[in-house]
């Protein structure tokens, strides 16, 4: 009786015994399972983001290399983009298209559309998308950006000539890349190229003329935009491509977060698997600096996924715990010997087990991308097959050792630290972020890698799991932008360079022609002044006409190299807007009459004429168009306006236009006229005279003065010619006062004081070129000047420590001691006896700017250009002398 009340307590100790231990391992196996499923969804999320930020981030960069082809040439043909750009996109097909973006502004329009119609697109307009997606004419603003250049054309017709600055979202990008130069990208937009809602974005990187500076110089020099051209979903399929499709059960959506209160929806792909779980469970990953934006990719698996990845070894412990529980009790509860039975059944299911982890293997060891797993000490606990290739080790080789021998110095030596510190503190600086590291290989090479690491607990135990991917390629394409830059950087340098010797050799040339005109003109000019046959006299005004027509071409070369060279800079002067006009009017008036042809000008009502600019630059350009209207009409009139600029609306912003009744110009050489030494027809040189300089130095001149110069003509029925200029508006009450000059023989004086002509002035004329020696003695022959000469600076220096002079008359270009020494020495010498300054005139075949400025700091009150007339000269020591008080002059 004993034993059969027992025998039911036994089995049903067993029984609890038996369920204990099956709910423990169920228990364990399904915490396991689930971060098994966990880690491995990490990892295949972890694999897409890395490959989608490096393909998108490949593709953005090929702008740099588009870029370096603009600023390693002074003009990129349509053909040369074309075809540089088919490279480009041979090797990324997630490019869409790649563009150039001209900035055209308003006053441009006309001349850019005529332009790209004469390359062979007749119906090519500046357009802006209106609704239901079509295009139209762009409507009337400041200025364009319209897409000119495309590769490939075929697909993207619509986007050609179209008007980025249309669009809100484009212009704000367009705006923000060119005040910073940095690559930039814009918010998801509709391109105009799709038929339906297609999602891409922009990426633009500016192109200047020149260096910029501030912010202000970068629009003032701005030439346009190199543009990319990319759908969403391209990029993303290449992505999917390179992970081989394994997408299978991941929902995936990219959305843009740079702005805080807001997100937007760029892409979403949905698995085909089954429904989204993104309720349930959602993994981010941010992608930050993408063009100046922050983008966020959202995973969540899907039931399908999730039913894929679920192990059954945790039903398997369930079922055959319950099984052996069972069997257990039959076998107490029979005393049957029902070991045998229950040996294989758990075999089996040891079996199946077994299976599972094979299946989980094989996914890790097949993955394209380097798998290892690492303790909290750092120590290799799997290396996958692809990590066995990358790094050159077996398996074998690196499990059980310090992850630090897959690193070079200084990640060798630093990763214990490092490790040790986030198990402290919780700082990181790669777990849950992914970086640039460098590897190093079994045979001591090192490459580049990004590394993406995450952390999992394992019974309790931290395991750090690393994806790595190898970015040789993606760096090997980063140095190859960075050798076309600096390419470029090297080609401007040489282009600068090419200039500067350029500009120099001008400059000489300048000053070499100069010295020897001084003397013909000015023995021209004293022979006129003696008793000439007719005869005589007609061969004097050819040679002296001859001598100023050289002379007028030596100043036009000369104020174009200058203004190539920014050595122009445009003053702020007062003055009369009508006296200016009159004045021009009347120089041109001679030229006019003798070919019998009227000249009108015309000032409207609301105009005002008291401003503030530089007058000199404005005559020359209003000269400039009025001799190139005279050169081409043989009868009728040249007629000048100014009115408001109806564009800008501000007051000071002007309209100049110059019209003529002459022979016009034909439209297929009206974007030529404006290049140096060009004319519409080369005839005309044998025929009118000229070098084609005139156009293009008003051009330069109106561009620096902060406006546009342009044509409209027609064959046979004359040209006019329109520049716009900003002025200063002055009150009257406020108007400064004004300096008044006079111009003669290319050099400009300031009237003097009515001196006592009948003083006598000692003059020293310091000259080491005979001729011009004799030549300035013969214009002060009739003076009352007691003039004395040194030869060169030294000798002058000598001469004014033992004498008293008015005035020193220096040129500077001397042997032994050059002028500008010799004034130095002089003001010293001056100083140390405590003189008053005697004044200095240098006297050089320079005509550069520079060249005045040198001359003034080295203590000279003023500078004369040769070739010197002789009432220039006399004009100019009266001036200084007068009262011998006056300490200095404007020449």
């Amino acid at each position: 009786m004993k034993s059969k009340r027992s025998f039911p307590l036994a089995t049903v100790i067993a029984a609890l015994i038996g369920i204990a231990i099956t709910a423990g391992s169920a228990m364990v196996s399904f915490n396991w399972a689930n971060r098994e499923a966990f880690t491995e969804f990490m990892l295949d999320v972890d694999e897409r983001a890395a490959w989608f930020e490096h393909e998108l981030l490949l593709n953005m960069e090929t702008l740099l290399g588009l870029k370096g082809l603009y600023d390693s040439s002074e003009k990129v043909e349509r053909s040369e983009f074309n075809q540089f750009a088919d490279l480009i996109i041979k090797r990324h097909s997630a490019i869409k298209a790649l563009e150039w973006v001209p900035y055209v502004p308003h006053t441009e329009r006309g001349r850019f559309e005529s332009f790209v119609r004469n390359e062979g697109y007749p119906d090519f307009q500046i357009t802006e998308r209106i609704d239901q997606g079509k295009m139209a004419r762009a409507s009337n603003r400041d200025g364009y950006f319209p897409v000119c250049f495309m590769e490939p054309f075929k697909g993207n017709e619509l986007a050609f000539g179209f008007d980025l600055a249309s669009n809100p979202k484009r212009l704000k990008a367009l705006n923000y890349s060119r005040n910073t130069g940095d690559l930039t990208a814009t918010e998801s937009i509709t391109l105009v190229q799709e038929k339906g809602n297609e999602k891409g974005f922009l990426a633009f990187l500016p192109v200047y003329k020149c260096k910029p500076g501030t912010i202000a110089d970068r629009g003032k020099n701005l030439a346009g935009f190199v543009l990319g051209v990319y759908r969403i979903n391209d990029i993303f399929n290449v992505m999917l491509q390179r992970t081989q499709g394994k997408s299978f059960g991941i929902d995936m959506k990219v959305v843009d977060i740079t702005e805080s209160n807001r997100e937007k929806l760029l892409y979403y792909h949905a698995s085909r698997t089954g429904q989204s779980a993104l309720d349930s469970f959602v993994y981010e990953k941010t992608i930050a600096n993408i063009g100046g934006r922050k983008w966020q990719i959202s995973s969540a698996p899907t039931k399908g996924y999730i039913e894929a990845h679920k192990s059954v070894r945790p039903f398997a412990f369930l079922f055959g715990g319950l099984i052996f529980t069972v069997l257990l009790s039959v076998y107490i509860n029979n005393l049957s010997g029902r070991a045998e039975k229950v040996r294989r059944l758990v075999d089996s299911k040891t079996a199946e087990l077994k299976n599972s982890e094979t299946k989980i293997r094989a996914i890790v060891e097949t993955i394209a991308n380097g798998i290892i797993t690492i303790d909290s000490e750092g120590i290799v606990a799997t290396v996958n097959p692809a990590a066995e290739n990358m790094f050159g080790y077996k398996a074998e080789e690196v499990v059980g050792k310090n992850i630090k021998m897959l690193m070079p110095d200084p990640f060798h030596s630093g990763h214990d630290g490092y490790l040790s510190n986030y198990l402290n503190t919780g700082k990181n600086k790669i777990i849950g972020i992914g970086r640039e590291l460098v590897g190093r290989r079994r045979d001591k090479t090192v490459f580049p890698i990004y590394l993406a690491v995450s952390e999992m607990n394992m019974a309790n135990e931290k395991m750090f799991v690393g994806v790595i991917i190898d970015i040789t390629e993606r760096k090997k394409a980063e140095e190859e932008r960075l050798t076309a830059q600096k390419r470029a950087e090297l080609l401007a340098r040489e282009a600068e360079a090419a200039n500067k010797s350029k500009s120099e050799f001008l400059a000489r040339m300048s000053h070499e022609i100069r010295t020897p005109m001084n003397a013909i003109l000015g023995m021209a000019e004293l022979l006129s002044e003696t008793e000439l046959t007719a005869e005589q006299k007609k061969y004097i005004d050819i040679f002296s006409g001859a001598g100023d027509a050289l002379l007028l071409l030596i100043n036009d070369i000369l104020d174009l190299s200058k203004i190539e060279s920014g050595q122009i800079e445009i003053e702020k002067t007062c003055f009369d807007l009508n006296k200016l006009l009159n004045e021009t009017v009347s120089i041109m008036g001679i030229k006019a009459k003798e070919k019998g042809i009227k000249i009108n000008c015309n000032v409207l009502n609301d105009v005002p004429v008291n401003l503030e600019g530089d007058p000199t630059r404005l005559r020359q350009i209003i000269i400039n168009l009025i001799g190139n209207s005279l050169k081409f009409t043989d009868k009728g009139r040249v007629s000048i306006k100014v009115e408001n600029n109806s564009i800008d609306n501000k007051r000071g912003f002007l309209l100049f236009s110059v019209s003529d009744t002459g022979s016009g110009i034909p439209k297929d050489k009206q974007q030529t006229i404006f290049d140096s030494f060009a004319q519409a027809d080369s005839s005309v040189t044998r025929k009118h005279g000229g070098t084609g300089l005139g156009l293009a130095i008003s051009q330069k001149l109106v561009e620096l003065m902060g406006g546009k110069i342009y044509v409209e003509s027609e064959p046979g029925k004359g040209s006019v010619f329109y520049f716009t200029c900003k002025f200063d508006v002055v009150a009257v009450s406020e108007k400064k006062p004004m300096v008044v000059k006079e111009t003669q023989g290319g050099e400009t004086v300031s009237k003097p004081a009515a001196p006592d002509q009948l003083a006598e002035r000692k003059v020293l004329l310091v000259e080491d070129n005979k001729d011009n020696t004799m030549l300035a003695l013969a214009f002060m022959k009739k003076t009352p000047f007691k003039v004395e000469t040194a030869e060169n600076g030294a000798i002058a220096v000598d001469k004014f420590k033992n004498n008293k002079y008015d005035i020193v008359l220096m040129d500077i270009q001397m042997p032994v001691m050059d002028g500008h020494t010799a004034t130095g020495k002089i003001r010293e010498w001056e100083k140390s006896q405590g003189l008053k300054p005697t004044p200095i005139v240098a006297l050089t075949a320079h005509a550069l700017k520079t060249e005045d400025q040198k001359s003034l700091e080295a203590g000279c009150n003023s500078h004369i250009t040769k070739p010197i007339k002789k009432e220039t000269l006399i004009k100019t020591i009266y001036a200084f002398t007068a009262n011998k008080e006056s300490s200095s002059i404007n020449i």
